[in-house]
């Protein structure tokens, strides 16, 4: 009877939780609802239009942005007594933010779709700082406890999340497999999205500290104390030994830290801040904390200028990237925490500094003309422009053709073009024809691609990715007078009776290759290594660059029995030591039986 009734109180609890949680933030669940709703659209959207398709995806992510800005706000509202028209007001703006961030996504995406990600990425990171640090929160006392608390109800939350969509996947499967109920695999997918946005964002609020709940240094988890305390403050310790090490060799043997440097650097000094942040409401438990909190400030900023070094002799050589901008903002960030807990007195230090500066540094990096994105595109430009003019190529603003410059030098050249139309596909570049591609070089510049990279030469051609998808081919499969279809994707190698016998399709990777072979009555109708065709795709992509069509990936091949004919509508070539490796492959297989 005990039992039933501690049952009842647990139930009775999570009730109230999930509706204080629905009641406290009703803006930011039906966001997050939307999105849910709209992400279910576009999985069983299945003909649909590159355009449609991508105003889908801008909706859910403005949602996306707007559920973390409508948190933010609310925590506003609750710090502060505001009257009822800012109130609406502040609800307005987070509603018309969210539309027009949605329309500019499905203008820009398209073209720089990589670059916007990543400043989606940004701001996730900075509306999610900026609620779970509680910034606005009125109570700033123990801000790291909150911090600590909405974290560890985060993780409980995303364990439930996955508990229910595993345990619902179980019962569908069980359902399929046992019953004999043809279940779509997209209903999984069904599954996971509406947990995502039903459940987990009522079931996280339920848990999330009130504005007059007291956050004591106590209430943070002993584990987590143990985990900051004496597992990363000691590491970083450690950590701290070994580049102290390296930067006395540097001033012994005068050689100056390589690129590998700054990422080792980074990661070091960020944990290490995170630490700090968290020490703050731990500094009670021991005298170790107290120390490490005091003295580990001083002590990074040392290998903090050790990234600099490196970074600075990094865009010396090559210019700025978004990677180096980002690299060197993230440092900016833990070298300004680092002076300002080493100037600031222990006692006095307020964690807020640490998440507000943070919050400004990434979008700082993500929005406005000197954003990272912006930045690396220009860098690259100009240096490339410098680049040709250097060597006679670029003369008055035009392009002149010249192979007679090193083979250094076009290598040069070479990769600032890669980096330019990888990345922002020539945006900007004035100089060069419309439509330019690698494949190009030769007709417009004089010289072919050509890798040259510390010593390490290749033939035109050898050292280039090739990434060919339905973007580029832009066309359909011609489908008619076949009578079956086998899409690669499906990895279904589950054959289908005909009217001359069972008819299999096999397709295999594995070390020592690919293979596909195609079996009619267990008997072997057809079987050929892809390597073959990936040289010829490889062949059209080299001298027709992004202008390969339909037709260069299209092979036929005429057997007794049938007719085949292979499509491939999209594959991943990277070069090696022994000549190239796939990475990715789609194809259709057409079927006309004799």
């Amino acid at each position: 009877m005990k039992e039933n009734n501690n049952f009842s109180k647990m139930i009775e609890k999570l009730r109230i939780k999930l509706f204080n949680g629905l009641k406290r933030y009703p803006v930011s669940i039906v966001m997050a609802a939307a999105a849910s709703v709209i992400g279910v659209i576009l999985i069983h959207s299945e003909n649909i239009s590159k355009d449609n398709e991508r105003l889908l995806i801008s909706m859910i992510l403005a949602l996306i942005i707007g559920f973390l800005f409508a948190l933010t706000i609310k925590t506003i509202i609750e710090s502060n007594t505001l009257g009822l028209k800012i109130r609406w007001f502040l609800w307005i703006v987070v509603g018309t933010f969210s539309m027009f961030y949605a329309i500019y996504l499905y203008n820009f995406m398209e073209n720089m779709e990589m670059f916007e990600m990543v400043r989606f990425s940004a701001l996730i990171l900075a509306g999610f700082v900026l609620f779970t640090t509680a910034v606005f929160r009125k109570k700033t006392a123990n801000q790291e406890v909150y911090s600590t608390l909405s974290g560890w109800r985060l993780a409980i939350t995303t364990i439930y999340t996955l508990v229910i969509w595993g345990g619902i996947s179980l019962i569908l499967f069980a359902i399929e497999e046992l019953l004999g109920v043809d279940i779509d695999e997209k209903a999984y997918m069904d599954t996971i999205v509406i947990a995502m946005g039903f459940f987990a964002p009522v079931f996280f609020f339920g848990g999330i500290p009130k504005t007059e709940e007291k956050l004591e240094p106590d209430r943070i988890y002993k584990f987590f104390k143990i985990l900051v305390i004496y597992v990363i403050a000691p590491l970083l310790t450690a950590y701290t030994v070994v580049f102290y090490i390296y930067a006395l060799r540097i001033l012994f043997n005068w050689t100056w830290p390589d690129g590998v440097v700054g990422n080792m650097v980074l990661w070091y000094a960020i944990i290490g801040t995170v630490a700090m942040y968290f020490l703050r409401g731990m500094d009670g438990e021991s005298k170790w904390a107290v120390a490490f909190g005091k003295w580990f400030p001083r002590i990074v900023i040392m290998p903090i200028i050790l990234l600099f070094i490196a970074l600075v002799m990094r865009i010396n050589a090559y210019g700025f990237t978004a990677n180096r901008y980002f690299l060197g903002a993230a440092g900016v960030w833990t070298l300004g925490c680092a002076l300002y807990m080493s100037i600031v007195n222990y006692k006095k230090r307020r964690t807020r500094f640490i998440t507000v500066s943070l919050v400004v540094i990434v979008l700082l990096s993500v929005l406005g003309p000197w954003n990272a994105i912006s930045v690396g595109r220009i860098s690259q430009i100009n240096r490339l422009e410098k680049l040709l003019v250097k060597n006679n190529i670029l003369v008055n603003g035009v392009i002149q053709k010249n192979s007679t410059i090193p083979d250094e030098t076009k290598g040069a050249i070479t990769g600032k073009l890669e980096y330019l139309e990888h990345n922002y596909d020539y945006k900007g570049v004035d100089f060069l024809p419309e439509e330019f591609t690698l494949s190009d070089m030769k007709e417009v510049l004089g010289f072919e691609y050509t890798y040259d990279y510390a010593g390490l030469k290749m033939e035109p051609g050898e050292g280039r990715d090739i990434f060919i998808n339905e973007e580029i081919l832009g066309s359909v499969v011609e489908i008619s007078g076949y009578d079956y279809i086998w899409d690669s994707d499906t990895w279904v190698t589950n054959g289908i009776e005909t009217d001359r016998g069972r008819l299999d399709f096999s397709f295999v990777r594995d070390e020592k290759g690919s293979i596909l072979e195609i079996n009619l009555n267990e008997t072997i109708l057809y079987t050929k290594k892809m390597d073959e065709f990936m040289d010829t795709i490889k062949a059209s992509w080299d001298s027709k660059g992004k202008n390969i069509t339909i037709d260069d990936m299209t092979f036929m091949a005429d057997t007794p029995q049938a007719e085949l004919k292979i499509v491939f509508t999209g594959v991943e070539i990277y070069p090696d030591d022994r000549g190239f490796e796939v990475g990715w492959m789609r194809f259709y297989i057409l079927v006309k039986m004799k």
